[in-house]
């Protein structure tokens, strides 16, 4: 994750030093409507034509506000570097999303369930407290699970921590 953020902070980066401020105009540059706008920059296509033909609607609203956010060009090794940085971003995107299809496949669903019902818990977090607790019944009981896995402060955790202890 924290080589995914980098290689965004560069794209943002790149296109800040090129007076592109699509940042400030879309929510996610890194969404469906972001990738496309960075494409079409990248390959000399003409943002009007593209937005027409592929946008969003949301996007298709603020079209004048997003060509108004183009300021710059980008050179060829803005677009080198660029490409670099998305590949890398989507092919770390697609490792993510194996990893997490992974451990879901590997953790108890029902036991995913129930921890993702503790308040800032969820999916992936409560199959990363189950990794973390690995085998439930070297606990006495789900009070000593709360207590260990640093969830004791919560008077929710420990009814959410019940495993099978048999």
């Amino acid at each position: 994750m924290e080589t995914q953020t980098a290689f965004k902070n560069r794209v943002h980066k790149i296109l800040q030093i090129c007076n592109i401020r699509l940042a400030s105009k879309l929510s996610n540059i890194f969404g469906k409507d972001g990738q496309m706008l960075l494409n079409a920059l990248m390959n000399g296509e003409s943002i009007d034509e593209v937005i027409d033909k592929y946008g969003s609607k949301r996007l298709k609203a603020k079209k004048e506000e997003v060509k108004a956010s183009i300021l710059g060009a980008l050179g060829e090794a803005d677009i080198i570097e660029l490409k670099i940085c998305l590949d890398n971003i989507n092919r770390l995107e697609e490792q993510i999303r194996q990893l997490n299809a992974k451990i879901a496949m590997l953790v108890n669903k029902k036991d995913v369930d129930r921890i993702s019902k503790v308040p800032g818990l969820g999916e992936i977090s409560a199959s990363a407290v189950i990794a973390e607790i690995g085998d439930p019944k070297r606990f006495q009981n789900e009070k000593k699970v709360a207590a260990w896995s640093g969830l004791a402060p919560s008077t929710f955790a420990p009814e959410v921590l019940k495993f099978s202890w048999s």
